[in-house]
């Protein structure tokens, strides 16, 4: 393959990575408007809250949040392949 290949295709996945990002930080945002939704600091009473339901959603958000950050390295890993 040619080095003009090369470097179409390896933009082109880089392109992709990045649009996978901002997919994930747009799930991101959405967790945390669920997560003050759950927990909500206008209740009374803490028994009230389903803290259950906030922490499979805590944890699903964490796991969100570790892709992002590996996503996010290997797109800077990427950038920096691209522009040498």
């Amino acid at each position: 393959m040619s080095i003009g290949k090369d470097v179409i295709l390896h933009k082109a996945r880089l392109d992709e990575k990045k649009k996978r990002l901002a997919t994930l930080n747009l799930r991101a945002e959405n967790y945390i408007i669920i997560l003050r939704d759950i927990i909500d600091p206008a209740t009374e009473d803490s028994n009230d809250l389903d803290l259950c339901r906030a922490q499979i959603t805590l944890e699903d958000f964490v796991s969100l949040n570790e892709e992002k950050l590996a996503l996010k390295a290997e797109i800077a890993r990427m950038e920096r392949e691209l522009n040498g």
